[in-house]
């Protein structure tokens, strides 16, 4: 460990402890693959490189790595939130937040040697120390969804921008499934946003306004031991059947549940669902009958009224399910 080294991981501590100590458990037990190497650019500022087979690719200019980050960002539109993949030297990380003062930055690093080898090369002590700077080591690309919105909320940060070290993509396996994994989830978010964006509004007057009808007729639902979920689908008229003693046609077995799972599912509607289709029975077996919205016309038709009915779309389709109710 040298002096960056030393004044680097201190000033990480001061952000997160758990990641200086696990860099520094690292240095001690972990035997250097040489697969990063630091260089200095022509310019004298220390850039990274990465051995990928007889060859090493650099991961930053080897002329002037400042000038490629002001470069790189010219091209990026400010957004309130980036995702770096990769910390590199720090040269872009540096130039975002000199740039846009109100900014964040989550650095997901692939490597702990290459972080490890750029706080051994630069003083990092200001951007280790930035509240609006956060950076993480993926371990496992399962981390990478907690690590985001740990830090990012999209309802506040808006689109957020990734910015990859390209070169590592094109070489370096680990880096390119942290990328992808990362595009993925933001896709996920991205639709999960849209559909707060059009329906959040609708649900929080649907909640104040039914606010009211649960004040005057607050819920009682007695404490159960096992609850029965009846869901919307091709088995639920077979079900119902079978519970109530109609036997089943050829045709709504062939249709609806295949012959390997026939016996099972019988049991299991004679077991579990025949107890539930009256409430008095429910209440002396501690069972709760729980119903998805789309299952409600269902069950009343057959004379069956669940305990609890959830739904979740504020949509008139929703609405629609309920009307059998009143």
């Amino acid at each position: 460990m040298n002096t960056l080294h030393s004044s680097n991981i201190k000033a990480l501590r001061r952000r997160d402890h758990q990641l200086a100590n696990e860099l520094v458990a690292f240095s001690h037990n972990e035997k250097p693959s040489n697969n990063f190497r630091v260089k200095p650019s022509k310019h004298e500022w220390p850039t990274l490189a990465y051995r990928s087979g007889e060859h090493w690719i650099w991961l930053h200019s080897p002329l002037d790595p400042q000038r490629e980050a002001e470069r790189l960002i010219m091209n990026i539109q400010p957004v309130g939130f980036y995702i770096l993949v990769g910390l590199g030297m720090g040269y872009v990380a540096e130039k975002l937040l000199a740039r846009d003062a109100d900014c964040e930055i989550l650095a997901c690093e692939p490597d702990r040697e290459a972080l490890w080898a750029a706080i051994g090369a630069r003083p990092l002590t200001h951007l280790l120390t930035e509240a609006r700077f956060t950076l993480k080591v993926v371990s496992h690309t399962s981390d990478i969804a907690t690590l985001i919105y740990s830090n990012y909320v999209a309802e506040y940060h808006g689109i957020p921008a990734v910015i990859p070290l390209r070169a590592m993509l094109e070489h370096n396996e680990r880096w390119k499934q942290c990328y992808v994994a990362i595009e993925h989830i933001l896709r996920e978010g991205r639709a999960n946003s849209s559909i707060h964006n059009k329906f959040g509004r609708l649900w929080a007057r649907n909640l104040i306004h039914n606010r009211r009808i649960f004040n005057d007729h607050p819920l009682t639902v007695q404490p159960a031991q096992q609850a029965v979920i009846a869901a919307a689908g091709p088995t639920l008229d077979l079900a119902l059947a079978i519970a109530q003693g109609i036997a089943p046609t050829s045709q709504n077995w062939i249709s609806s549940v295949p012959i390997a799972h026939q016996e099972d599912f019988r049991k299991s509607c004679t077991s579990l669902l025949r107890p539930t289709l009256d409430a008095k029975c429910r209440s002396a077996n501690s069972t709760i009958l729980i119903a998805v919205d789309s299952a409600l016309p269902t069950l009343m038709a057959s004379n069956i009224t669940p305990d609890v009915v959830v739904a979740i779309d504020s949509q008139l389709a929703t609405y629609h399910h309920f009307l059998p109710t009143n």
